[in-house]
């Protein structure tokens, strides 16, 4: 799987992930620290990858009307939670 991780997921689950065999993107690695969140939402639609976060805002974010088709986890208490 592709994965891009926000600011706010530690680089060690990015190098887990890659360990794993998965792409996996951390936003520092891409120069996207401190984007707006609808610029790290285009990112990861753009190139297919499922966007890890412990931001609430993306959720508010992907359940607006017209939003776009985009698979993103939510981590909650250190440990990864489909939202």
């Amino acid at each position: 799987m592709r994965f891009l991780l926000d600011e706010n997921v530690s680089y060690r689950v990015c190098a887990h992930l890659k360990a794993a065999g998965h792409d996996a993107v951390h936003v520092g690695e891409i120069g996207l620290t401190s984007t707006d969140d609808l610029v790290i939402l285009e990112r990861a639609r753009h190139e297919d990858r499922v966007l890890i976060s412990a931001d609430h805002d993306f959720v508010q974010i992907l359940s607006r009307p017209g939003s776009p088709a985009l698979g993103c986890l939510g981590a909650r208490g250190g440990r990864p939670a489909i939202g």
